[in-house]
């Protein structure tokens, strides 16, 4: 590892000098979510003087690049320090969008309209492979929330996993590779962790499109229904399959509605929302002290963003790498999760917008009877206010006094 002051810009050199005590370093690694450094230090070991907040570190990471670490926090002790470090893409925490607008750009020229209106200058560039075209309005917001948070952000706009690589930002439609690297289970193996979570597993959906757009057959069955004890039915709502004759951006005949119903379906299928969600920890050095290491030596390399296949419970399931912890002094991946890929801010705009809920036939009308009872009433009916396109019912006979 090499130091260097925190208003460095050339990292081609030595820096501060060399790290060349470090007791013990961890780099985690979690797709689009955390990316630190965290290490020890002897108190009086060479340049322990320059392990201060702001300063810069730089660390061999898992796929053999040497990445920049801001240090973040750095805890003394009688004999360690202990630093923690956030990746120099987390600078971007600290710099501002006041009110910026990109419009009708795609993945990587939106990024870089970003990262070209902030409040000051910044190194960071960005690359994409995705071509879809989006626009946004970001008010009082970092980059990372743009990129990277709730509602209207990058994430959830243009869908994608991002790769962090010092100053080079790569927003693509996967990171990761698909090598058919493959996990079978034997039993009493320590050092893997499996955690099968059903609750959000449905092999019975009831789609339902636009303005309450039903199939006639009403349901669509999972290929593996039988798998489990029960159905596990749900609503699914699809908002955006419409059937109108007269619209440009509806389904003019009623069975081509039908049938987008039916492929959307098929599509949260093919997803694996019928499958539970796995997520399995693995620790590589619980993990070489099993007789069953042998059978696991082909997954020793994986980085982040990878796809492996597992067969839990009698089923497949090809899930990818969520998070690496990787050791700098040995070169070696020690833990790894592999699972069903939570994105930390939202869901892909490339996944059809979906609301899921627990279906109970008998309910649906009753509730929303009395939903719309329970408005009306509320708003306690004293005065109608109307505009050329908006009716209000008020408690007053203003809209700018009105409470209700």
């Amino acid at each position: 590892m090499i130091i260097y002051n925190s208003t460095e810009t050339n990292f081609n050199n030595n820096g501060l000098g060399f790290l060349t005590d470090v007791i013990n370093a961890s780099v985690i690694d979690q797709l689009n979510g955390e990316y630190s450094l965290t290490f020890e230090y002897p108190v009086n070991a060479k340049n322990s003087e320059y392990l201060i907040e702001d300063n810069i570190v730089k660390c061999k990471v898992a796929d053999g690049s040497q990445q920049l670490f801001i240090i973040t926090n750095v805890v003394k002790t009688y004999r360690t320090i202990k630093v923690m470090c956030k990746h120099i893409f987390y600078k971007l925490l600290y710099n501002f969008l006041e009110d910026v607008y990109p419009q009708e750009l795609n993945c990587a020229d939106y990024l870089n309209w970003l990262l070209n209106h902030t409040q000051y200058p910044n190194e960071f560039t960005g690359y994409s492979d995705i071509s879809l075209i989006r626009t946004g309005r970001y008010v009082r917001k970092n980059p990372i929330e743009c990129i990277l948070g709730d509602d209207n952000s990058m994430v959830n706009l243009f869908g994608g996993e991002i790769k962090r690589d010092n100053f080079k930002i790569y927003f693509n439609a996967r990171i990761g590779n698909d090598e058919g690297l493959k996990l079978l289970f034997g039993k009493n193996i320590t050092g893997i962790n499996v955690n099968i979570d059903i609750s959000n597993c449905y092999t019975r959906i009831m789609p339902i499109g636009y303005d309450g757009l039903l199939l006639p057959e009403k349901y669509i069955d999972s290929l593996l229904i039988n798998n489990y004890p029960y159905p596990r039915i749900a609503l699914m709502k699809f908002e955006n399959i419409k059937y109108d004759p007269n619209s440009e951006s509806a389904y003019h005949t009623l069975e081509e509605a039908y049938q987008a119903l039916r492929d959307a379906v098929q599509e949260q299928y093919d997803a694996g929302i019928d499958k539970p969600a796995v997520n399995i920890s693995v620790d590589w050095v619980e993990l070489s002290k099993t007789e069953e290491y042998r059978q696991f030596a082909s997954l020793e390399r994986v980085h982040i963003g990878d796809t492996i296949t597992a067969n839990i419970l009698g089923m497949d399931f090809t899930t990818r790498v969520i998070k690496t912890t990787y050791n700098p002094l040995n070169d070696t991946t020690e833990k790894f999760e592999i699972g069903t890929f939570k994105t930390t801010i939202g869901e892909s705009i490339n996944k059809i917008d979906k609301v899921i809920t627990e279906f109970s036939p008998g309910t649906i009308l009753a509730e929303a009877r009395d939903n719309a009872t329970s408005l009306i009433t509320q708003a306690m009916g004293g005065y109608i206010y109307k505009t050329n396109s908006e009716l209000y019912i008020m408690d007053t006979d203003n809209p700018n006094t009105a409470e209700k």
